[in-house]
Parts: structure tokens; C-alpha cells; sequence
């Protein structure tokens, strides 16, 4: 019992909530819920699979194992082909942020933007934050 106490109490006292990783999105699950279109998409450092897609309409995140759909917030400020920097949900508030003035272009439609991406929860703890590339085009 005397080991396992101060575990609780530090549990308690600074641990905070665990972390929530995004999962890749699949085409599959792109082509099911018609995710396709103007927006952008982020890669993390050292992944090649979207883990957030994000345009004018909202945004989509997969947290374990399903879709996670955030409400646009119109009063953030608009990044690249209509996503924005904020998106909401009744749990979760996740932003995204360039980390560089100009994008690289990779082709006539599209840019790809050094940016971080951040997802909170609703009392504003961070649960994860990563860097990556936010991949925006049409």
C-alpha cells in the first residue's frame, strides 16, 4: 500500500490527463464520408499519413478508431484554401499554426505549409501537439 499511494498522489497532483494520439486517416474512410475537396491536410514530421483534415466546413481528426468531426470557428483566422487556424467540438479544440511565412509549392493547385497542430480538450489541457506539414490545395 505505501508504494502504491504516492503513485496516486502524484498521479493527482501534475500527471494530468493522458495523451490522445490522432490515427491516419485512410482513403477508404476519405472516400466514405466524402472528406475530399478545397482544404488542407496535415502530415506529422516522420509520417506520411494525414492525421486532420481541415477546410471551410470543418475539420476531421481520428481519434481511437473513429472519425471525430469539429465545428469551423469563423472567427479564427484563415490559413490556407479555406481552413482555418481553430476547430471546435463539444470535447476538443484543435488548432493549427505555420511555422513559416512562405509555403513550398508542390504544383499548380497546392502548397505545403511547415505548421504545428494542437489538440486540447475543452478545459484547455493539451492532449497532443506535434509538428508537421499542413498539405493545402485543390
Amino acid at each position: 500500500m505505501k508504494r502504491i499511494l504516492p503513485l496516486f498522489a502524484a498521479a493527482l497532483i501534475g500527471a494530468g490527463p493522458p495523451s490522445l494520439t490522432p490515427q491516419g486517416i485512410t482513403k477508404a474512410e476519405m472516400e466514405a464520408h466524402d472528406l475530399y475537396g478545397v482544404g488542407c491536410a496535415f502530415v506529422p514530421h516522420g509520417r506520411r499519413d494525414f492525421i486532420a483534415l481541415a477546410d471551410d466546413d470543418g475539420a476531421e481528426i481520428k481519434l481511437r478508431g473513429r472519425l471525430v468531426r469539429l465545428q469551423t470557428d469563423r472567427a479564427s483566422p484563415e490559413l490556407s484554401y479555406t481552413a482555418r487556424a481553430r476547430y471546435v467540438s463539444a470535447a476538443y479544440v484543435l488548432r493549427f499554426a505555420k511555422t513559416a511565412r512562405r509555403p513550398t509549392d508542390v504544383g499548380s493547385e497546392s502548397e505545403d505549409w511547415p505548421a504545428t497542430m494542437t489538440l486540447s480538450d475543452r478545459s484547455g489541457r493539451v492532449r497532443f501537439s506535434t509538428r508537421g506539414s499542413l498539405n493545402c490545395g485543390a
